[in-house]
């Protein structure tokens, strides 16, 4: 039975819907058809994705894989962020896995992210600031949106403390079986940043062009009384213990987004934000060997 051999763990609003998106293109590749299926991050909910509850069930994903396609890989964006997932990777691997870790700026990463989960109805707060002052309260509980799905996805100091989760990443993972990929050479440099995914995984240059077209840009529901509903559906069905989607549900999240250019933050917010992520940012140039001082100023 085909199993997956690396993985892209994060994180969130860092282009690894792109990323995976330019993998599955590669003759050599095989990209699992449901992008996140975010099956090894059993700390979490996952009310919002679909639910594998088995091994047999998750590794259906790749049984398509041709012989060519030794290179099989899945991409969820909150493997980095859970404190289990790469253990169980790691034990269902056997220690072979290999790891894409995709970052940004995490001041950027939290205004995005914020934008993103009010999309899905996971977050009520429209105001950044007003929901980032929130997460204290929400931490023990309150001011927690009915059906919000994982709590946790709200603490948005905490999903985007990327240095703090790199490092137990690597706590755990060789160097060598870890690529850092960043969301500005991602975007300024895409088939660069691509050939050194490609050499990170030991795959040759793809014989076809690859069309680095860039996926998942910021949207908005069109109705957020719909994206709620969606929500609240989806949370019943996994305290229902119900193994399968609603497709309907899918179908409905897809019609009811719409592109959305969000204003730019405030400088003085920004400020803030940068004051709250500077020890992150510290550690994480540490850890990958890389300047990032405009990320800090």
């Amino acid at each position: 039975m085909n199993r997956p051999n690396f993985f892209i763990i994060g994180a969130p609003k860092c282009g690894t819907t792109s990323l995976a998106n330019w993998l599955a293109q590669h003759p050599n590749v095989y990209f699992s058809p449901t992008k996140e299926p975010h099956y090894f991050n059993d700390d979490h909910i996952r009310t919002n994705y679909h639910d594998y509850h088995d091994e047999d069930n998750y590794l259906s994903m790749f049984a398509a894989a041709r012989p060519e396609q030794s290179t099989i890989g899945e991409g969820s964006v909150w493997y980095l962020f859970s404190r289990n997932a790469v253990s169980n990777i790691e034990n269902f691997s056997e220690g072979q896995a290999r790891y894409i870790v995709c970052l940004r700026n995490p001041v950027d990463m939290a205004y995005s992210l914020h934008g993103q989960l009010l999309s899905s109805g996971t977050e009520n707060i429209s105001d950044f600031m007003t929901a980032w002052d929130l997460q204290n309260l929400r931490k023990y509980g309150q001011s927690l949106p009915a059906f919000s799905g994982e709590p946790s996805y709200l603490q948005y100091r905490e999903t985007c403390a990327l240095g703090t989760q790199v490092d137990r990443l690597l706590k755990n993972v060789p160097l060598d079986r870890v690529h850092f990929v960043f969301l500005d050479d991602l975007t300024h440099k895409a088939a660069d940043v691509f050939d050194g995914v490609l050499a990170f995984l030991d795959v040759p240059p793809s014989p076809a062009p690859i069309d680095f077209a860039k996926l998942n840009v910021s949207h908005t529901a069109r109705f957020k009384v719909i994206s709620r509903a969606i929500t609240v559906a989806g949370t019943a069905r996994h305290w229902l213990g119900l193994k399968k989607g609603f497709g309907l549900l899918n179908l409905m999240r897809r019609l009811n987004k719409r592109s959305f250019e969000r204003k730019p933050l405030d400088p003085a917010i920004r400020q803030r934000l940068q004051k709250s992520f500077r020890d992150e940012v510290a550690l994480l140039e540490r850890l990958v060997g890389r300047d990032l001082s405009h990320w800090k100023n």
